[in-house]
Order: C-alpha cells, then sequence, then structure tokens
C-alpha cells in the first residue's frame, strides 16, 4: 500500500480497517422490503472472524473519511435501472478510494457494470430513485461534472472485483464478459448458511415429501417452468407471492424437488442460496443442463419424475453430497477472503 493517505494499521499483524458497503440497501446493510440471507452476511463474517476491523454501514454523500480511514474500501456495485440501488451517488465518489475491491452480489453483474459505465446516471427514476428525502436533488444536480468524473475513471487501471461463486465448477467469465475485469476473486459462503439455518430454523423433514417441485426467486420464471413438461404441480414464488426465506425453506423440507431457474449466468458457478436450501431440505434439484455442465447431476424432469421413491431418495443423496464435498470448510473460506484482503491492501 502506497501513498502519503495510507494509514495500515498495526495493531495486529496485518489486521485491516476495512469498510463495506455500496450502492444497494443490502450492501449498505439498510433496511428491505424483503429480507433474506445473501452471500454479503458471510462476508462481513469472514471478515470480522479474520481479526478486520470492518464498518458495514451505509455511506454519507461525499464522506471524506471514506477515502483516508480505511485500508480498503469494499465497494457494492448496484444495477442503476433497479429499485434497489438507492446509494449510487455515494458510491462512486467513494470510488476515490485509494485502496478498492469492487463487489457483486447479484448475477446481473455484467448488466450492472455497464449500466455503471455507459447509462445516464442522471435521468429521472435513477435521480429520484437515489435521493428521495435522504439527499437534495440540487445537490446532485451541481455535483454532476464531479460524479461523473467519478463514474469515468472507477474502472480504470486495474480494477479488482470480488463476487460469490461454488468452488469446482463454472465459467467465471460468463459474470466478467464485456466488463472491464479480467478476472473475480471469489469466495463459497455455503458452510456459513448451512450452519446458521440449522441452528436458527427449526426445519423437520417429513418421512414421505409431496410430489411437488418449488422454489421461490425475485422474478417470475412461470414461462421456463411451463416449458419443462412437469406432471407433478409447481408452486413458485416471486417479488410479487414472496414468502419469508425460513416460510419457504419449510415448505422446501416437505417437498420432493426443488426447481433452480435458468437464468443469464446460468453455468457461471454463480452461489444460489437455493442450493443450500435444497442441501438442508434433501430436495431432488433440477437446474439448466448448462448449469451442471461436465457433471452428473442432472436427470431430466421426467426422468426424476418417474423414478420410484428409492430412486429419488438416492438420486437426491448424491446431489447433496456431490455439492458438500466441493464446498470449503468456513475456516477456509475465511483464510480465502484473508487472502484476498492481504494481495489488494499489501
Amino acid at each position: 500500500m502506497s501513498g502519503s493517505g495510507s494509514i495500515l494499521r498495526q495493531r495486529r499483524e496485518n489486521e485491516m480497517k476495512i469498510l463495506l458497503t455500496g450502492a444497494t440497501k443490502m450492501q449498505a446493510r439498510r433496511p428491505r422490503r424483503r429480507e433474506y440471507n445473501t452471500s454479503i452476511n458471510a462476508l462481513y463474517h469472514a471478515l470480522v472472524q479474520a481479526k478486520h476491523d470492518v464498518d458495514w454501514r451505509a455511506l454519507e454523500y461525499d464522506e471524506k473519511r471514506a477515502l483516508t480511514q480505511y485500508d480498503l474500501v469494499i465497494l457494492g456495485l448496484g444495477t442503476i435501472s433497479e429499485f434497489s440501488c438507492t446509494y449510487l451517488y455515494e458510491m462512486l465518489l467513494a470510488s476515490r478510494a485509494e485502496n478498492v475491491l469492487y463487489l457483486v452480489n447479484d448475477w446481473k453483474a455484467n448488466m450492472t457494470i455497464r449500466n455503471l459505465m455507459e447509462a445516464d446516471i442522471f435521468r429521472d427514476f435513477v435521480m429520484k430513485n437515489n435521493t428521495g428525502k435522504r439527499l437534495p436533488i440540487a445537490r446532485v444536480k451541481a455535483d454532476r461534472k464531479k460524479l461523473e468524473d467519478c463514474r469515468e475513471k472507477m474502472f480504470q487501471g486495474k480494477p479488482r472485483l470480488l463476487g460469490p461463486f461454488f468452488e469446482g465448477w463454472g465459467d467465471r467469465a460468463i459474470i466478467t464478459k464485456e466488463t472491464p475485469f479480467k478476472s473475480i476473486f471469489e469466495f463459497d459462503p455455503s458452510t456459513f448458511y448451512l450452519d446458521w439455518w440449522k441452528k436458527h430454523w427449526k426445519v423437520e423433514i417429513p418421512k414421505v415429501k409431496k410430489k411437488e417441485w418449488v422454489y421461490g426467486a425475485l422474478s417470475n420464471y412461470a414461462r421456463w417452468h411451463d416449458r419443462l413438461g412437469a406432471k407433478w404441480p409447481i408452486r413458485a414464488f416471486n417479488k410479487k407471492t414472496f414468502i419469508p426465506e425460513e416460510d419457504l425453506v419449510k415448505l422446501y423440507a416437505k417437498s420432493a424437488g426443488m426447481l433452480m431457474p435458468r437464468y443469464k449466468a446460468s453455468g457461471s458457478g454463480w452461489w444460489r442460496a437455493r442450493y443450500c436450501h435444497a442441501i438442508l431440505c434433501e430436495n431432488l434439484m433440477y437446474a439448466d443442463r448448462d448449469e451442471w455442465e461436465g457433471t452428473k447431476l442432472w436427470h431430466s424432469i421426467e426422468e426424476m419424475e418417474k423414478m420410484t421413491a428409492k430412486m429419488r431418495t438416492d438420486f437426491a443423496y448424491y446431489q447433496r453430497g456431490t455439492l458438500l464435498r466441493e464446498m470449503p470448510s468456513w475456516k477456509r473460506t475465511i483464510d480465502q477472503i484473508n487472502n484476498v484482503i492481504l494481495e489488494v491492501v499489501l
């Protein structure tokens, strides 16, 4: 770490003062209308358990301490066309910090990054969504040139990017394609959540599961699941029919199968909580064939529905065991994240 603004701390060897924040409410640790577990909470706990001094909070507009107080700013990127992105202007200004590690915790990373680079960051929806009662629009308009300058410079040089992935499979280039990022640092939060859910939720798995497919997603994937040709009923939840995560998981536990909708990042190995939900609830898993390219985890819907009860149990056990074997221990995940931090800062 170089420069007069450097404040590398020596309280303990290699301890860093880190700001974890970003453009979305989730990244800024602000209340959300729909609460559910995501990779960023595991990232925070890994940083703390690696003995770093971490502030996970929202940014103030043009705050100076974000540029001088921290050894590293982990800066989450948000999709400016979405309601969840409410701290865009604070994030752009914080990108001037001496050491920045960008974070994506949404699989729409390509679109998120391209929009930040190319889209109009001052159109009416974006400006209203990122100011509201918190920030006067007039101030943003007055700082337009400064904000544009930050936007133009934020991915110059050799920008670093961090994101959550399952170990052992997937093509990360699906996430970084057509962006300034040549590679991506990664971590797998699976073990953290499997342990957390077991401790905090009482999930009871009946001896006989109901022959149905269940899945929850924020988007509506009805057109996708209608094409699967399933004979079992499909129970789907989206942002309009959202139910709390714990209730959804208890429904998974009663059901034989879980669907993993096809999405634009299929095949990347992007971390999705539903895989861990399925492991916890002992579900058959159906994902797009591209998602598990090169593995033996895939069977068609028709094949799985025709299985006997024992065959379904055995195949679900095989899927679960295969994924679990690829998941690092929580200690190794902490070490991996810590190594990323040290590489970026030192």
